[in-house]
């Protein structure tokens, strides 16, 4: 399912200094365009759902970006970690996730 996001949130991601490349997958990743096996299987492509990585839950961008164990290591390895911990809801989208956590950021951390 896509959730509407107010356009201010866009523009918190269009103000940071990443390179094009970046914004380009954040917005993929925000607007539910990532080829997850969830997203597969909901476009009709016959295909397992459980994540390829850990064999566990099933394949979305929640569970990629903030529930697979290599992730977590990677937010704590760029101190991010206690910042998803605070604002991150399983219940919701990938990209309310991802804007609530761009709006707890510091200028340092952007």
């Amino acid at each position: 399912m896509q959730h509407r996001v107010p356009e201010h949130y866009w523009n918190t991601i269009l103000k940071l200094k990443l390179p094009p490349k970046v914004n380009n997958f954040l917005w993929h990743v925000c607007k539910n365009f990532l080829p997850t096996r969830m997203w597969l299987h909901g476009r009709g492509i016959t295909c397992p759902t459980v994540c390829a990585v850990c064999a566990y839950d099933d394949e979305d961008t929640n569970h990629l970006f903030f529930e697979l164990t290599k992730s977590i290591r990677c937010w704590q390895h760029v101190g991010l970690l206690h910042i998803i911990q605070q604002v991150w809801l399983s219940i919701s989208s990938c990209s309310t996730n991802i804007f609530a956590i761009f709006q707890n950021l510091d200028a340092q951390q952007k």
